[in-house]
């Protein structure tokens, strides 16, 4: 059985801020707060939720870099934005750019309009993860829509950024994937001062999918250019192009 739901309200904690998400279900919702969008965005980066509430009627600078990384979750997260009035509530669903699944209510907002609007959206992100097609990449098998990968039909723990970064390496298997376009698609920077990080993550994803991690046969460093995943043959499990396979 499916755990409960888990959202993220960027706002105010307290009941008279007009937004009742005490009146969500426990058994079925989890809710975490942050006060601001920035806490939100490292929030979105390292523990996606299920849903996103805003408090839209706080600040609005900062809409468009909160609609870019719902967008570019797999798939994208739905978001309910509480509005000042009818006028603000249109104002914001026009500028939520590239967001299908985005609804804005008007504070205060009665409780049944919320549970109503996380219940419909819920169930369309449920429709959507269902028609997304899973990535089969040798050995394994990555559910787009859930977030989850297997091995031989064994389930893979993977931690959020491992798992965006073994995505980003099988969407593009048999290429090179420079550690500059890793360390901008993945965390979203250019400085290449220190990425000891990425090799931590590296090292972890071999851990988690490798026969024998010392040995990498899936993910394969490229001295000096960055890391290619590399599907091995039906035959022998061998790469197909012989690229070296060596540690991180």
């Amino acid at each position: 059985m499916p755990g409960p739901k888990h959202i993220l309200l960027i706002g105010s904690a307290d009941p008279m801020a007009g937004i009742p998400y005490q009146a969500l279900p426990r058994r079925w919702y989890r809710v975490a707060i942050v006060a601001d969008e920035q806490e939100a965005l490292q929030r979105l980066q390292q523990e996606p939720p299920d849903l996103v509430l805003w408090d839209a009627t706080v600040e609005l600078d900062n809409l468009l870099p909160i609609c870019t990384a719902l967008r570019d979750q797999t798939p994208p997260l739905p978001l309910i934005m509480f509005a000042a009035s009818r006028a603000h509530a249109q104002q914001l669903t026009k500028s939520a750019i590239g967001l299908s699944l985005c609804v804005a209510l008007v504070k205060p907002c009665p409780p049944t309009d919320l549970k109503n609007a996380v219940s419909k959206l819920v169930r369309q992100v449920r429709q959507h993860r269902r028609a997304v097609p899973p990535l089969y990449a040798g050995p394994l098998t990555l559910d787009l829509g859930r977030r989850l990968v297997h091995k031989n039909g064994q389930p893979v723990t993977l931690t959020p950024k491992q798992y965006d970064l073994l995505v980003l390496l099988v969407r593009h298997a048999g290429q090179v994937v420079t550690r500059q376009t890793i360390m901008e698609e993945i965390w979203q920077t250019n400085w290449m001062g220190d990425t000891r990080t990425l090799d931590v993550h590296i090292r972890m994803i071999r851990r988690s999918i490798e026969e024998d991690p010392s040995q990498p046969h899936l993910v394969c460093t490229v001295r000096g250019r960055g890391y290619v995943f590399q599907v091995p043959t039906p035959e022998d499990g061998a790469p197909k192009d012989g690229t070296p396979k060596d540690g991180a």
